[in-house]
């Protein structure tokens, strides 16, 4: 689950040399050519029997080095505590969670809503994990708009976004790459230019004007991120690199 360039794959990569064990190695290095790293790093990922990838930019920069890769997330989504709950209503328009920072869209919600008398649900300091779903069920929209920087750009969808869709909430997000492959087609989420406040108003809106849960959202989620779903992707690349 660490990237080539972490220390602790440098250790694990020469245990699993000295056992004459398989290695498999995880990446979400979406910016960095393996060129601008350490020769040892470039020396792991190419002697790695599989690299799982979390996205297809990640896996553009693994495979001049390794042809061994599958695409699929880390950790897949708990559908199962991630739901629609019953007993919760549904006392604001929007919801945000994530860090209160500018690559997350914070700025730009915070404009969109200028006039607006949306209902927002900020973040209240680090909760306990186990309360997210039920903070989620209190809102209809999930706004989760990242903004790529020079230095840090969405590896994935969000999983902000997969849990909020697989409650039953609409997703307004932006069009930053990685989202948009992993969200293509799911119902319920729209995408907006990144950092345009006057879009992402638009968006929410009709967002707003739909009614009932977003069941259709949810089940997509279950089907492309839910644990079955990545477990049986990690199984399947795991049994194949055995074979090899």
């Amino acid at each position: 689950q660490n990237e080539a360039y972490c220390r602790v794959s440098a250790q694990l990569h020469r245990i699993a040399g000295r056992l004459g064990c398989k290695f498999a190695l995880f990446a979400w290095e979406n910016l960095r050519s393996y060129d601008q790293m350490h020769e040892e790093v470039r020396h792991i990922l190419s002697n790695s029997d599989l690299v799982i990838c979390g996205s297809g930019v990640a896996e553009l920069l693994v495979r001049p080095y390794n042809a061994h890769t599958v695409r699929c997330i880390q950790v897949g989504v708990n559908t199962v505590g991630f739901c629609p709950i019953d007993n919760v209503s549904k006392s604001h328009d929007i919801v945000f969670i994530g860090r209160m920072t500018p690559e997350k869209g914070i700025e730009v919600l915070k404009k969109a809503a200028e006039g607006r008398n949306w209902k927002i649900l900020w973040p209240e300091g680090r909760g306990p994990y186990d309360q997210l779903p039920r903070r989620l069920n209190r809102a209809r929209v999930h706004v989760g708009h990242s903004i790529d920087t020079k230095f840090w750009v969405e590896q994935h969808g969000n999983y902000s976004n997969y849990e909020a869709l697989a409650c039953g909430l609409r997703v307004a997000t932006s069009h930053s790459r990685c989202i948009v492959e992993a969200l293509q087609g799911c119902p319920g989420v729209m995408f907006d230019p990144q950092g345009d406040d006057e879009a992402m108003q638009r968006t929410i809106e009709i967002l707003l004007q739909q009614d009932g849960l977003n069941m259709e959202g949810r089940k997509w989620i279950e089907q492309n991120y839910g644990y079955a779903k990545i477990t049986a992707k990690h199984l399947a690349a795991f049994e194949e690199m055995l074979q090899q």
